[in-house]
């Protein structure tokens, strides 16, 4: 997500964040280093997939 200081990224984040939360979801914050957090999801997602 992306966009000019002010506009509610943050905000609209934290709403998505508690509403997956209440759905009990685990979350995971990634806010530096987004391709080594890519690659950890990407071996998340194959082993599912192999199941």
């Amino acid at each position: 997500m992306s966009g000019a200081p002010g506009v509610g990224k943050t905000t609209l984040a934290k709403i998505v964040a508690a509403h997956y939360a209440a759905l009990e979801y685990e979350l995971v914050e990634i806010s530096e280093n987004v391709g080594g957090c890519l690659s950890d999801v990407e071996r998340q997602l194959q082993s599912i997939i192999r199941l």
